[in-house]
C-alpha cells in the first residue's frame, strides 16, 4: 500500500483555506468543521475519494449506521453524476483529480456485527455493507474481509440456532465449568468464535492493516463496538456492549430486549490504530454529541473514552457539525472573538456554567473564580462592565426568564405539535397544565407522524389476540349486533376514550383491554375493508400469523404500519382527554414522508406541506409550539418537521408570521443549556405526578420501554422526571436556595423542577432549519 500523510491532502489544505480546518491548542485531535449535516457528508466522501485515488489498492473499512447517511447519499451522486457540471465543478473546487476512482482493487474490512446474527438478515451489518457499499461503490467481494458466521464449522456440525436457541452467549464460560452437555457445545462454540477473531485479526495485520478508517463515536465515546472501558491495545474479539450501545441498537433490532441478548465481534482500538499511516476518521453531527467529542478531542487519552485513543494516531481527524463543536472551548471563544457582540444568551451561558462548575450562587461568585472563565471576561471588556454588573445582569435574566416561563397567558390559541406521539407530554406537559386553566386559552394538539416505527411487533400480537378472543366475550356481541362499530370514526374514537379513562380511574384492567380491543378491531375494519365478522376474524388471524413470521426490526408493511400508527393515535387521544380535549382538538396528520425506511426521507413541499398548510388555516394559531432539537441531535424525524413547519410558515404571509409567537422544547433526546432556554417553567410535585401517571397509563406501546434513551433503562416519563429536577437544581444553585423556598409567591415555593424552553420568532426558526431544498445534489 502507498504511504500516505495527511499533510499532503490537497483538499485540507483547501479547507484550511476556507477556514473549515482550524487548530485550537487545547485540541488533541485535529477537527473539521462544517455548517450542516449534508455538508458533512459531502466533506468526508470527497476525502475518501481523494484518499483511493492515492492508495488505489489500499485497506478500508466504513460505518454502518445512520451517521454515513449523508456519505453515502454523496458518494452515490457524485459517483453517479461523474461527469455531470456540478460534480465536475465541486470536484475541481477541493482539488480532487478528474479521474474517477476504482474500488475494484480496495480491501475491504468489516468493522463489527451482531452475534448471532445469519449474514443474510437485513439486519445485519453485512448485509448493510452489501446494500451501502460493495455493490454501488463497485468493490470486488472477493477482496472484502467479512465477519461472516454462517459458513463457520459449528460443534457437532450444528446451526448457530441449535447452540444458542435463545440467541444469548455466555462468555463466562470461557473460564467457568460448564453445568450440561448444551453448555459444554456453546463453550466450543465461543472457542471456535475466538479463534475466527484472532484469525481475522491476522487478515488484517497481514493486509498491513486499515488505511482508511471512517465511523461514528457512540453515546459512552466508543468507536466500533470498543464500548467504554476497552483497552487502547484491544484487537478482533467477540465481546459484550453496554446499556448505551444496547439503548442505540435497539431501534435496528427491533427492541431493547433483543439488543440486550446480543454480543458483539469487532474490531480492536489496537486494530484501528495497527498501521502508524491510518487515516482514521471521526464523522459526528449534532449537540447531543459534543459533550462526549469535547471528551475525546480536549482531555487527556484514556479508556472511559474509547475515541480519545485517535490522539495517538497523527493522521486522525474528526469531521463535526458546529452544533457537535459547541463545547469545544477555544473554538467557541474565537468564534465570540470574531463577532463580539455578545448577546443575552451568551451572558446567562457563561456565568451560570461557572455558578454551577463551583457550585456557588451567581451573586456569591467571586473574581477570581470569573475572571479566570475567557467568555465572562470576553463579555465584560466588550460592555465595559464591572465584576457586579455582570453578575446582576445574569442574575436578572435568569429571573425574566424564570418570570416568563410562570406567566398564565389570557386569549391565546395554541397549537401543539409534535413528530410524535408522546413527544408533546414528555416535552412540556407543566406548561400545558399551566395554560389550560384558564378559560380563554385555546388548545389543539396536533402529532405529524404516525409513530409506527415505536410499536414493538410483540406488543401488536398481545393486542391483537387479545382482540380476537374479545370477539367471543358478550360485549363484542352485544354491541356488533347494536352498530356499534358502524359509527363515524369521530364518535369511536371519543367514546373508547372516555369508556378508557374509566377503567383507569376504577382500575379496572378489563375494561382497559376492552377498549383497546374495540380500537383494534375498528382500525381492521378499516384497513382491509371488512364489514362481516367471518371476514373481521380472518383478518386478525392473518395479522397474528404475519408478525410471527417477521423479525423484529424489519420494515412494516403498509397495512401493518397502519394499524400500529392507528394503537399511537388512540393513545395520544387518551393523553388529552384527560384535560377535556377530545377528538375535536387532537388532530393526526400521518404525514407521507414517514414511510418507515432506514434513512428517512426529508418531506416535500407537494405531499408533506398541504396537511399543515390545512391546519393552520383551521386553528389559526397566536402560540405554535415545536420539538426544537438541533440536527442530528435526537430522531431525525424531528429536524425534518422542524424543517416542514418552518418552510409552511415561510408561506404565510409577513403580518402573520409576525404576529406569531413560537415556542420551542426538548424532552428526552436533547436539552437545552440554561442560555439557550428564554423560559424557565415552574413544575411542581402535582405535574411530575401527573406527567407519569398519563404517561404510564396511556401510553402502553412505550410504558415496557422497548426503545428506551440511553440514559435510562425505563419508561421515558422516569427519565423526564429526573432531567426537571436536575435543571431545578441548576437555578436553585445559580439563584441560591432560598430563592424558591422564601419566595412570596406559593408556586414557586411549590417548585421542584424546571422545564426549559425557548420563545421565538419566525427569522430565528427559520436560521435554525435547513432549507427542504438543502440536500444532496441540491445544496
Amino acid at each position: 500500500m502507498r504511504k500516505t500523510s495527511i499533510e499532503k491532502s490537497l483538499l485540507e489544505a483547501r479547507l484550511k483555506s476556507q477556514g473549515f480546518f482550524r487548530c485550537y491548542d487545547d485540541e488533541r485531535i485535529p477537527v473539521i468543521e462544517v455548517d450542516s449535516f449534508p455538508n458533512l457528508g459531502r466533506l468526508v466522501a470527497l476525502r475518501f475519494i481523494e484518499w483511493i485515488q492515492l492508495n488505489p489498492e489500499g485497506v478500508v473499512s466504513l460505518p454502518t449506521g445512520k451517521t454515513p447517511e449523508y456519505f453515502i447519499r454523496w458518494m452515490n451522486h457524485i459517483l453517479e453524476n461523474w461527469s455531470r457540471s456540478d460534480v465536475r465543478q465541486l470536484r475541481e473546487e477541493y482539488d480532487i483529480p478528474h479521474q474517477r476512482p476504482e474500488f475494484s482493487r480496495l480491501h475491504f474490512v468489516q468493522i463489527d456485527d451482531f452475534f448471532p446474527m445469519p449474514p443474510d438478515h437485513p439486519n445485519s451489518f453485512i448485509a448493510y455493507i452489501k446494500r451501502h457499499y460493495l455493490l454501488p461503490f463497485g468493490f470486488n467481494t472477493s477482496r472484502a474481509l467479512l465477519m461472516d458466521f454462517e459458513h463457520m464449522k459449528w460443534p457437532n456440525d450444528l446451526t448457530v440456532d441449535d447452540i444458542f436457541p435463545s440467541q444469548f452467549i455466555d462468555l463466562s464460560l470461557r473460564t467457568r465449568t460448564p453445568n450440561n452437555e448444551r453448555e459444554h457445545i456453546q463453550r466450543e462454540a465461543i472457542f471456535t468464535l475466538d479463534t475466527f477473531a484472532q484469525e481475522y485479526e491476522q487478515r488484517i495485520r497481514d493486509l498491513g492493516g486499515i488505511g482508511f478508517f471512517l465511523g461514528g463515536i457512540g453515546p459512552d465515546g466508543h468507536i466500533a463496538f470498543n464500548v467504554r472501558g476497552s483497552d487502547f491495545f484491544s484487537t478482533t474479539r467477540l465481546t459484550y456492549t453496554n446499556f448505551e450501545t444496547q439503548a442505540v441498537s435497539a431501534a435496528d433490532l427491533g427492541g431493547i430486549e433483543i439488543s440486550e441478548k446480543k454480543a458483539v465481534m469487532t474490531i480492536g482500538l489496537g486494530t484501528i490504530t495497527y498501521n502508524p499511516d491510518v487515516v482514521a476518521i471521526v464523522m459526528a453531527a449534532g449537540e447531543a454529541k459534543a459533550s462526549i467529542l469535547s471528551d475525546a478531542i480536549s482531555q487527556p487519552a484514556g479508556i472511559i473514552n474509547p475515541c480519545s485513543v485517535l490522539q495517538r494516531v497523527p493522521n486522525a481527524r474528526i469531521y463535526l457539525t458546529s452544533g457537535a463543536a459547541v463545547r469545544l472551548h477555544q473554538r467557541r471563544l474565537a468564534k465570540f472573538d470574531q463577532d463580539p457582540s455578545y448577546n443575552d444568551d451568551d451572558i446567562v451561558r457563561s456565568v451560570m456554567d461557572v455558578s454551577l462548575k463551583h457550585d456557588t450562587a451567581i451573586a456569591e461568585l467571586k473574581k477570581a473564580q470569573l475572571s479566570k472563565d475567557p467568555l465572562c471576561t470576553a463579555i465584560m471588556e466588550a460592555r465595559n462592565w464591572k465584576m457586579d454588573e455582570l453578575k446582576e445582569a445574569a442574575r436578572q435574566l435568569v429571573q425574566s426568564r424564570l418570570a416568563k416561563g410562570a406567566e398564565a397567558l389570557q386569549d391565546r390559541r395554541f397549537l401543539h405539535t409534535g413528530p410524535h406521539h408522546d413527544d408533546i407530554l414528555l416535552g412540556y406537559l407543566p406548561s400545558i397544565i399551566h395554560q389550560i386553566r384558564s378559560a380563554t386559552t385555546q388548545h389543539h394538539f396536533a402529532i405529524m407522524t404516525s409513530g409506527f416505527t415505536s410499536v414493538s411487533n410483540n406488543y401488536v400480537q398481545k393486542v391483537v389476540q387479545q382482540a380476537l378472543e374479545y370477539l367471543d366475550h358478550w360485549d363484542f356481541q352485544r354491541k356488533w349486533e347494536a352498530g356499534f362499530f358502524t359509527q363515524s370514526e369521530q364518535q369511536l374514537r371519543v367514546k373508547d376514550t372516555f369508556r378508557f379513562l374509566n377503567g383507569v380511574v376504577s382500575q379496572n384492567e378489563d375494561i382497559q383491554r376492552r377498549c383497546i380491543s374495540r380500537r383494534v378491531i375498528r382500525a381492521v375494519m378499516d384497513i382491509y375493508e371488512r364489514e362481516d365478522l367471518g371476514g373481521l376474524r380472518e383478518s386478525l388471524r392473518y395479522i397474528l400469523k404475519d408478525i410471527q413470521h417477521r423479525y423484529p426490526g424489519q420494515k412494516d408493511p403498509k397495512d401493518i404500519q397502519r394499524l400500529k400508527g392507528t394503537m399511537r393515535e388512540f393513545e395520544e387521544d387518551l393523553a388529552w382527554a384527560h384535560f377535556g380535549f377530545g377528538a375535536d382538538y387532537v388532530h393526526h396528520l400521518r404525514l407521507a414522508f414517514y414511510k418507515g425506511e432506514y434513512f428517512t426521507e426529508e418531506p416535500t413541499e407537494i405531499e408533506d406541506l398541504p396537511p399543515i398548510q390545512e391546519l393552520f388555516a383551521q386553528v389559526k394559531p397566536d402560540i405554535l409550539t415545536l420539538a426544537f432539537d438541533p440536527e442530528a441531535s435526537g430522531p431525525d424525524t424531528h429536524y425534518k418537521i422542524l424543517q416542514a413547519i418552518t418552510a409552511q410558515l415561510s408561506k404565510l404571509p409577513p403580518k402573520g408570521r409576525e404576529d406569531l409567537e413560537i415556542w420551542g422544547y426538548r424532552n428526552v433526546w436533547h436539552r437545552f443549556h440554561p442560555g439557550d432556554a428564554n423560559m424557565y417553567v415552574p413544575v411542581s410535585i402535582n405535574s411530575l405526578g401527573t406527567l407519569d401517571r398519563i404517561f404510564k397509563s396511556c401510553y402502553l406501546t412505550q410504558r415496557d420501554a422497548s426503545f428506551p434513551s440511553h440514559e435510562h433503562a425505563g419508561p421515558f416519563s422516569e427519565l423526564v422526571q429526573r432531567i426537571f429536577v436536575e435543571q431545578f437544581h441548576m437555578l436553585r444553585t445559580a439563584l441560591g436556595p432560598d430563592f424558591f423556598y422564601q419566595h412570596e409567591t406559593p408556586r414557586l415555593r411549590g417548585t421542584h423542577g424546571i422545564l426549559f424552553m425557548r420563545s421565538m420568532s419566525y427569522e430565528e426558526l427559520k436560521a435554525s432549519a435547513r432549507s427542504l431544498r438543502e440536500s444532496v445534489g441540491r445544496t
